[in-house]
């Protein structure tokens, strides 16, 4: 079993020898019925064909360039559109009451430490008092 001929020789001659000589009789009226029976296709499919098409240097409709920055434009508009929609929904929202400036908690006593003894005092640091309970 040690032929000259390569594989793929031999893969070339098998078929050679099963394949028909001739084609079928009604093989040109099978494709005349199968093309007549079928759809055009839309035009629009033509100008998102691949590899781009160019004219004169100038990108023509269809080209991938073209498509990226038509899709990178809507991305930026959609951005903008949605940002614009959000803060004018924000700016309709009901406002909610602040309390006072620091909150309803008012200015309360001081306390600190002097000679080992907690005093009190008012907010203004006035009426120094010694704390006794505790």
């Amino acid at each position: 079993m040690n032929d000259d001929l390569q594989p793929e020789q031999r893969v070339s001659d098998l078929l050679m020898y099963i394949a028909p000589y001739r084609a079928p009789d009604r093989l040109r009226t099978d494709i005349r019925c199968i093309a007549s029976s079928s759809r055009q296709r839309p035009r629009w499919l033509a100008l998102i064909k691949e590899p781009p098409m160019r004219i004169s240097n100038r990108v023509a409709v269809g080209s991938p360039t073209f498509r990226l920055a038509a899709i990178l434009a809507l991305s930026v508009a959609l951005l903008l559109a949605v940002a614009g929609a959000v803060t004018a929904g924000a700016s309709l929202l009901p406002k909610t009451p602040l309390p006072a400036p620091f909150g309803p908690a008012a200015n309360g006593s001081l306390a600190y430490s002097a000679k080992g003894d907690i005093y009190l005092a008012d907010a203004d640091g006035g009426n120094p008092r010694a704390n006794h309970h505790g």
